[in-house]
């Protein structure tokens, strides 16, 4: 299944300056390039970071910056783009101040270190964006997420979930179960270990659960595996050292540390009750997002990608940090393809790599969450030495086969959302394209059962748009 990879040698990135340029809010009918599909009606939805530079003073890292959320609407009229930024208390206290306030994930606030004291970081609301009963809600991976009105992106306000469920913070990702519709969300608070919390949230909203899980590890965690009977932390090799943190010394991701020494644990409990099923040692791997995960009789197969080291993240001149001075960096480590097969009855895991090559942001169509999978939807890089990604490809796993759009050299290709089903596989994906060289950014639009064929419509945004990270599809 693996694509041919290029070395930096054969094509120069173009444009990384854009990916940490701050956006603006805006409105219009972007420019339609080809033939909208006439099936293809709802909205997309992105968030990500779109604010990084206020008072003189410029974030340090890719995953810092104020929530930024875009919606294209389809299928009635013309299209429509809107994008606002999410308004949270921290938002509009900087936004009056005309400074930084509070510290991010890479940023310490400017000036005295007194200023940094204890744990001062506030949600930007900037990861994830969900639809749910209605409702748009804003995610990042601390505090509670932020509710936006889903027509034309108004901040409403700190979204209240079930008071019965609420967690004391939230994550960016949660899973949403294609069979029944369960809702299941995780946050970690931290102390001398850190500790994972889950809400399990029916449907209708009746009979809710609510649990702890102790992880044993000072560590962070960004997503988590979800099947139909179990949920599944991946504790990886991350040493979270908070001292400095609360002392105003460090910044958080300065505080993060890859230490292989300790290798992975995967922490397996049951989805319904919490109760716990038991703990598997795996060889050291960084994981982002995970694809999917299913039952399959007394085995867990969990699909994610997977880095040998985090180099991209964290360190002196990893990638993230580079970009936002428009250099490359360090990314050698590259995300491949990998699948847990943890076996509850022999009390035994087994990793196996499904494909090589650097990969991201993996998607399988909403229906097939917590169920088997047929397909996986991912960013794909054909340079090696980087995990800013030009590509988009979709691996079948029941006839082992894949299928790829390589959009250019100079393009940087964020997170390719599924928009409608056919037969458990997407009809379409759509993602936003940076194009470095030009300076502008486009929605691509692609038959997911043909991508080598490339877009059959794009949408011209006439501007850069920062490298948002999450996305959904809300079907008219």
């Amino acid at each position: 299944m693996d694509a041919k990879v290029s070395t930096l040698a054969d094509t120069a990135l173009a444009g990384l300056e854009r990916l940490g340029q701050s956006a603006a809010e805006c409105e219009f009918e972007p420019a339609v390039e080809g033939r909208l599909p006439p099936d293809l009606r709802g909205t997309l939805y992105r968030n990500g970071p779109g604010l990084f530079e206020r008072g003189g003073a410029r974030k340090r890292h890719l995953l810092d910056g104020d929530g930024y959320v875009q919606a294209l609407a389809l299928g009635d009229g013309a299209p429509r783009y809107r994008a606002r930024f999410v308004a949270t208390d921290k938002y509009r206290a900087e936004q009056a101040a005309g400074r930084y306030l509070y510290p991010t994930w890479s940023t310490r606030v400017p000036g005295n270190w007194l200023r940094n004291v204890g744990n001062r970081i506030r949600t930007q609301a900037g990861v994830a964006v969900v639809m749910r009963g209605g409702r748009l809600l804003a995610f990042d991976d601390a505090g509670q997420p932020w509710e936006l009105d889903p027509d034309n992106l108004a901040t409403l306000g700190e979204a209240v979930l079930d008071g019965s469920v609420r967690l004391p913070s939230y994550n960016a990702h949660s899973r949403i179960d294609g069979r029944n519709g369960d809702w299941i969300l995780f946050g970690q608070t931290y102390g001398r270990h850190t500790t994972a919390h889950v809400a399990v949230v029916p449907r209708d909203g009746r009979g809710a659960v609510r649990y702890s899980v102790a992880l044993g590890r000072s560590t962070y965690l960004h997503d988590f595996f979800v099947s139909g009977r179990h949920v599944v932390f991946l504790v990886h090799a991350l040493d979270f050292a908070p001292f400095g943190m609360l002392a105003g010394l460090r910044s958080f991701i300065d505080s993060l540390s890859w230490q292989p020494r300790l290798g992975n644990l995967a922490i397996v409990v049951e989805r319904a009750s919490g109760r716990e099923v038991g703990r598997f040692e795996a060889p050291p791997a960084f994981m982002w997002h995970a694809l999917n995960a299913y039952d399959e009789g007394d085995a867990i197969v969990a699909d994610f990608v997977g880095y040998d080291e985090p180099d991209h993240f964290i360190g002196d001149d990893a990638e993230f940090f580079a970009v936002m001075q428009g250099r490359q960096g360090v990314a050698a480590a590259p995300g491949t393809l990998r699948r847990y097969r943890i076996d509850l009855a022999r009390r035994r895991l087994d990793e196996t790599t499904l494909a090589g090559g650097y990969h991201e942001f993996p998607l399988t169509v909403p229906g097939a969450n917590c169920q088997r999978h047929a397909v996986g939807y991912f960013t794909h890089g054909t340079r090696a030495g980087t995990n800013l990604h030009s590509a988009v490809r979709a691996i079948d796993f029941e006839h082992e086969r894949d299928d790829c759009f390589d959009f250019g050299p100079h393009c940087h290709v964020g997170e390719a959302v599924p928009a409608g089903e056919r037969a458990g596989r997407a009809a379409w994906l759509l993602c936003l394209v940076l194009d470095g060289a030009a300076g502008r950014t486009h929605v691509a639009v692609l038959d997911a059962a043909r991508l080598a064929d490339g877009p059959v419509a794009r949408l011209d945004l006439g501007h850069a748009v920062p490298l948002s990270f999450h996305g959904c599809w809300r079907p008219a």
